[in-house]
């Protein structure tokens, strides 16, 4: 076997080097040049010739392409992988099947080579022909390169295979009939690896990709903010920290919140021994309901509710000893009204989803859940706090506190004037348009909002318009699928009832819609995607920065002059190379490789068995028949799915920027149901 390839070798590189002394020939002929000069140039002389202007395929950047074909089929052989190299570190069977595919055409990658190189043997000129072919050869030689050191690695890259395979499949297609068997392995393993579920991944990670729970920082500024002993301006701060933290991705200089806390504990005097004030639990469920108010506001509130917000936080922040983590939403509300002010800072979308995300997170951590918006907590609350006659004197100063604020929210609440349900219905609807934005065109910034006019068909639980968004197939299905059965016409005798289960399953749908969009049949990490992408572009630039200079090196030592053809077809190749590297990859680490296909195979199991299709119908057939058994299978899904969320956010903290959109679609199955 070794002997056969080095006999192949040798005629390879015998026809290559007739070919390049073809061409070193015309230029000698062209140039009156001596047979016994000639033989004197080095091999490489001929590519410093300048091409003629009229020569409609220059020889250097065809000598350059041949030469590349010689090193590889030389120099490298076709990289040989097993299943069993991957299937240790990896259960995922579609990893393991993806191994043969690749062999397969890496081998018939090297045969293309070799085809290629037989095409420009032997003949005075190269056709166009030939020369497109051997083009895009030299081109699918890059990707091949590049997909044989992700397949030499110990643990298969899906993230790192979509690069390669995607543009190795573009590129078979454009070859011509002497590279079928080529292009069918090309496709091949392009069927293999495409995705059949989370087709929006990409889509949705980049619009979702500012926002993060942040539970760490905030807990460690909550715990800082009650244990302050100095100026109170220092828990204003904090807050304004607090609010921070959950976007500090989406800043442009990418602001370290860690790194503001570790240096805000330093500037501050910190009391261990303090007695924590934990608030008036009677006004926990008021702020539920009026943060729900100013979601569905959104861009129309008024002096008078930005004036109360500003209030609500000063009452909060001159209290020492008091807890403030539920403030942060109201100062993110201020900062988005002042979009002018932080709009050169602050990613608008951003702010919105953190909003409605830990709006729906609190709701879930109160202990009645959704189902405290239904009731007049206002009033409760009202008659809670003007009980003074339990408040001992040692509490005057916090009962002082809960009168102002409790008024605060009252200010608050009266600028709303539409219902709690047609509230939850201006939500849902954001909510499509929200992840409508993700697939819509650049420069449609209005998607992911509803019309302030839109507010007076709230109750309407038509489907809202998606714009362009509908040209992307795949969001196109996923909304005809699970979003259009249940945004429907409402019967004229539509019951209170009959429209909260309908409100109710509107609200499911969205949650399954942003799951089938976002989960992938393959670990994929976005983030990945884009940092193999720039790194492949990267070393490609300077590889050919590299080559450029060598050959200018030896230009100035031949002749004297800077630059001749060959220089400046590599300055030319160069360029288009770098302007793949004008956006950088976003600046998430790459993670490891195993601890994404553990985090996506726990994902996608939960996805199968708690929340498959044929269970979570089941569950709603029940509670639309009011069957006993119902609350029962309720209460165990939302439990799974509460301590789901609770252990991504523990066990795969560095995953946190692909858990938020899950969890966004967990909080909307739980208010669904």
């Amino acid at each position: 076997m070794l002997q056969d390839f080095q006999l192949s070798c040798q005629r390879i590189l015998s026809g290559a080097v007739e070919a390049l002394s073809g061409v070193r020939n015309r230029h000698g002929i062209a140039e009156i040049l001596t047979v016994s000069h000639m033989l004197g140039m080095p091999i490489d002389l001929f590519l410093g010739v300048q091409p003629s202007v009229s020569d409609s395929l220059p020889d250097h950047p065809i000598a350059l392409q041949i030469l590349h074909l010689v090193v590889a089929v030389v120099l490298h052989r076709p990289t040989k992988i097993t299943t069993n190299a991957h299937s240790s570190s990896s259960k995922d069977l579609r990893v393991q099947r993806t191994a043969f595919p690749i062999t397969s055409l890496l081998e018939e990658a090297h045969a293309a080579i070799v085809v290629t190189l037989q095409m420009v043997s032997g003949v005075d000129s190269v056709s166009s022909l030939d020369a497109q072919a051997l083009n895009l050869i030299c081109e699918v030689l890059m990707y091949v390169r590049y997909l044989g050191n992700i397949v030499s690695q110990s643990v298969l890259d899906y993230s790192a295979l979509q690069l390669p395979v995607d543009r190795i499949s573009a590129i078979s297609k454009q070859l011509p009939g002497a590279f079928t068997s080529f292009r069918d392995s090309a496709l091949g393993l392009k069927n293999v690896t495409t995705l059949a579920s989370g087709l929006g991944i990409n889509e949705i990670w980049s619009m979702f990709y500012g926002n993060s729970f942040a539970v760490d920082e905030v807990l460690r500024l909550a715990k800082l903010a009650v244990q302050i002993n100095g100026p109170s301006d220092f828990r204003r701060q904090i807050l304004n920290l607090m609010a921070m933290a959950p976007l500090t991705r989406s800043l442009e200089d990418q602001v370290s919140a860690s790194g503001m806390i570790e240096a805000l504990q330093r500037r501050i005097q910190v009391d261990f021994e303090v007695c924590v004030t934990d608030g008036n639990e009677a006004l926990q469920a008021p702020h539920l309901s009026t943060r729900l108010a100013l979601l569905a506001m959104r861009s129309t509130l008024s002096e008078n509710s930005k004036r109360a917000i500003g209030h609500l936080i000063s009452i909060a922040c001159d209290q020492p000893r008091s807890r403030i983590g539920h403030l942060l939403t109201y100062q993110q509300s201020l900062w988005l009204e002042d979009a002018e002010r932080i709009g050169s800072l602050y990613n608008i979308p951003t702010i919105t989803a953190s909003l409605f995300a830990h709006w729906m997170n609190d709701v879930w951590g109160h202990q009645d859940g959704p189902a405290v918006l239904f009731r007049p907590v206002q009033l409760q609350s009202t008659l809670s706090v003007w009980n003074w006659k339990t408040i001992p004197m040692e509490k005057l100063a916090e009962y002082e506190t809960d009168l102002h604020s409790l008024v605060q929210l009252v200010l608050l609440n009266s600028e709303s004037v539409i219902s709690v349900p047609e509230q939850l219905t201006i939500l849902v609807k954001q909510s499509i348009t929200k992840i409508a934005s993700c697939f819509s065109k650049a420069g449609n910034t209005r998607t992911d909002s509803i019309a302030p006019g839109h507010i007076v068909d709230s109750r309407l639980l038509a489907l809202p318009e998606l714009g362009d968004a509908l040209e992307h197939s795949a969001f196109e299905r996923a909304v005809k699928f699970h979003v259009q059965p249940t945004f429907t016409a409402p019967d004229a005798a539509e019951s209170r009832s009959e429209y909260l289960a309908r409100l109710g399953l509107c609200w499911i749908s969205v949650g399954k819609l942003l799951l089938d969009l976002f989960i992938p049949d393959a670990p994929i990490n976005p983030a990945a995607v884009q940092s193999h992408i720039f790194g492949f572009w990267s070393r490609h630039a300077a590889s050919l920065s590299k080559e450029l200079a060598l050959h200018s090196e030896f230009e100035e030592l031949v002749s004297g002059n800077s630059k001749n053809g060959v220089t400046v077809h590599l300055q030319t190749t160069l360029a288009a190379a770098q302007e793949n590297l004008t956006n950088g990859p976003p600046p998430v680490p790459l993670r490891d490789v195993s601890r994404l296909q553990m985090f996506w195979s726990e994902v996608m199991q939960f996805q199968n068995h708690v929340l498959s299709s044929q269970k979570l119908e089941t569950l709603i057939s029940l509670l639309k028949a009011g069957e006993d058994s119902a609350s029962l299978m309720e209460q165990v899904v939302q439990t799974s799915m509460k301590g789901f969320m609770q252990r991504l956010q523990t066990v795969y903290k560095e995953f946190d920027d692909i858990t938020f959109p899950i969890l966004y679609a967990l909080l909307h199955l739980q208010t669904g149901l």
